[in-house]
């Protein structure tokens, strides 16, 4: 879709009708998530001046403040078993947290990725899947390993109906996540301290600062527990 020869001779027309407007290419109208993919595909045929122009409206479009956590499951915990158990186990701890980060708000979008409009109600969620997960590890042979958690907010290009969720928190919160967090750790960035901690409902959390690199990149972070654990 990004190949500038097949959009080359593709024609992009924005259309008003009454109080809806819509996009369409060769005459096809369009709705999302096709319009958001092919307006990002478009950016392949413009000259610079058009392309100031594009940005501009996807940016109005799509470009959502959200806050996103992400986590590692390690599947090492269920080496031994076949792929049919060892996605069987998957699923069953998945089922075990999905409930609890949806009551919160959260939103899906892979398995160990999900996002949230209040980075509050994202700390909140993730304490209590981590709770959930300490509390069947203990009374299930079966573990669940869940190394860490990360959440970060900001401005992330987010196409409903689409694969596409760019942007620093998905990128920042996977290496919180899944690289730089042990012992089930929650790691979050800066901002998101600074929220919580001002919130009522967190008033007995309590935040370590941690200093952490990856990739020659310096993450200044904190650990979030609470008096439960």
């Amino acid at each position: 879709m990004s190949s500038d020869e097949f959009f080359k001779d593709a024609a992009f027309e924005e259309h008003h009708e009454s109080h809806d407007s819509f996009w369409s290419v060769s005459g096809i109208p369009l709705v999302a998530p096709e319009l958001g993919l092919l307006l990002l595909a478009k950016r392949h045929t413009l000259q610079p001046n058009e392309l100031a122009v594009l940005d501009k409206q996807i940016k109005a479009d799509d470009l959502v403040e959200k806050t996103v956590m992400m986590f590692n499951l390690d599947l090492s915990e269920w080496a031994g078993e076949s792929l049919g158990e060892v996605m069987t186990s998957k699923h069953k701890a998945i089922d075990l947290i999905r409930p609890v980060l949806e009551k919160h708000g959260g939103i899906g979008l892979e398995t160990m990725l999900w996002l949230f409009t209040d980075p509050v109600e994202a700390a909140l969620a993730t304490l209590e899947v981590r709770r959930a997960v300490e509390d069947a590890n203990k009374v299930n042979t079966e573990q669940i390993q869940i190394t860490g958690y990360g959440i970060h907010t900001g401005d992330v290009l987010f196409i409903q109906g689409t694969d596409i969720h760019w942007g620093d928190p998905v990128n920042t919160s996977s290496k919180l996540g899944q690289d730089l967090a042990e012992g089930s750790d929650i790691l979050v960035m800066p901002g998101i301290k600074e929220v919580v901690e001002k919130d009522s409902r967190c008033s007995k959390l309590s935040f370590q600062k941690k200093m952490l690199s990856r990739s020659n990149v310096d993450f200044e972070c904190y650990s979030i527990d609470d008096e439960i654990r």
